[in-house]
């Protein structure tokens, strides 16, 4: 993946530092190959909002927002539908940030793991701190038995390394591979693991060259679940 491809994944997913998302909406401007990978990316992640339930707004949401904008309750039609519009567009991106981000995962990626399903089908996870920014990406293809980590916002520990590990349920964790160097695509062959939906994919700071034991050693910094990709 280009450093070009990557920005406009990070732009469309909103992991990219305000600074940074300012100065690519800009040099979009001018930019049309730039233009078109966001384009790209944006049309790929749209029908996440259909993943969403709509959740109806409180009763009185609509006339405060019109009273701030000095506007009559009984405002045109065309303002109360573009309000809407927006609506949907937060409660998507609010609810399914988590999601956007594992499917986003699962576009850009190819990945791998045996035994997950007889068809070859997708598997991807979100890996964050303790929930939040998006630090890194995994896609698990169940045809060609890889995994395809792609990590965005990753600290790595002065002096030890970043190991990764898959849980499935109460089972002792796996090892699957030390997390390489900088932010490139890695790609890591693995077999006899046993994956299954909603297991996860976890990441130990450990001693350099990984556990000396097959087992976890250091405190847990990142973590994300599997999902299938629609």
């Amino acid at each position: 993946m280009s450093d070009r491809d990557q920005r406009a994944a990070e732009y469309v997913l909103g992991t990219l530092p305000p600074e940074e998302r300012a100065a690519v909406a800009l040099e979009a401007r001018t930019n049309a190959g730039l233009a078109a990978e966001i384009a790209w990316w944006q049309a790929r992640l749209s029908p996440l909002a259909d993943m969403i339930e709509p959740v109806a707004p409180p009763p009185h949401l609509r006339d405060r927002i019109l009273a701030r904008a000095n506007m009559p309750s009984a405002a045109n039609d065309k303002v109360v539908a573009g309000l809407r519009r927006r609506l949907r567009y937060w409660q998507a991106g609010a609810a399914a940030a988590g999601i956007a981000a594992v499917i986003l995962a699962g576009t850009m990626l190819t990945g791998p793991l045996a035994s997950f399903g007889k068809r070859g089908d997708t598997y991807v996870a979100m890996v964050t701190q303790d929930g939040q920014t998006p630090a890194m990406l995994v896609s698990v293809d169940t045809k060609s038995g890889q995994v395809q980590v792609l990590p965005l916002r990753v600290e790595r520990p002065a002096g030890h390394s970043l190991e990764i590990w898959y849980i499935a349920g109460e089972n002792a964790p796996r090892s699957v591979g030390l997390l390489g160097d900088g932010d490139t695509l890695t790609s890591l062959r693995v077999s006899g693991i046993p994956l299954a939906e909603s297991g996860v994919f976890a990441l130990t700071v450990e001693p350099p060259g990984g556990s000396p034991s097959g087992k976890p050693t250091g405190p847990v910094v990142y973590s994300g679940t599997l999902i299938r990709q629609p």
